[in-house]
């Protein structure tokens, strides 16, 4: 695991204990592969309710705006840390026109720097993945297959 990574995890590993919280896209892929090629941040969907307080006590910045055609959250900010931390409270994905919710309903723990990371079970990874439906996305579920880990 590179440094900033490690540096990142470490600082938001203890913020968010008894919080309930999970990683997806690039970083949770890269968790499962061990792989951090090409992940520029770190996804953390989390309740609405869990970052509010969260924004208080740590240098996380607001950039709720909306979202996109494709995604939104009712809270979208940002934590500037050496690998960024992109929290999504409320995160919603676009499919054919209805947004649907993006909630892990399984979680996978990841005991790493004396705490736990969480990412959702392989299955409901890819099922995630392949919901965000960008190019990357569908490109790291055919990294987890050609790594025979699918």
């Amino acid at each position: 695991m590179p440094p900033e990574v490690k540096e990142s995890f470490a600082t938001l590993i203890p913020l968010l204990d008894g919080v309930d919280w999970c990683i997806i896209g690039g970083a949770a892929t890269a968790l499962y592969l061990d792989d951090w090629t090409d992940v520029h941040d770190i996804d953390v969907v989390l309740p609405v309710s869990a970052l509010v307080p969260l924004v208080d006590r740590a240098p996380i910045i607001d950039k709720s705006d909306g979202g996109t055609d494709r995604f939104r959250s009712t809270l979208y900010a940002r934590w500037e840390l050496p690998l960024p931390i992109d929290f999504l409270a409320g995160f919603e994905v676009n499919e054919a026109g209805d947004w649907r919710p993006v909630w892990p309903v399984t979680r996978r723990a990841i005991a790493m720097l004396g705490g736990m990371a969480y990412v959702p079970d392989l299955a409901e990874h890819i099922f995630i993945t392949r919901q965000l439906g960008r190019p990357r996305d569908l490109a790291r579920i055919a990294r987890l297959q050609a790594a025979g880990i699918v």
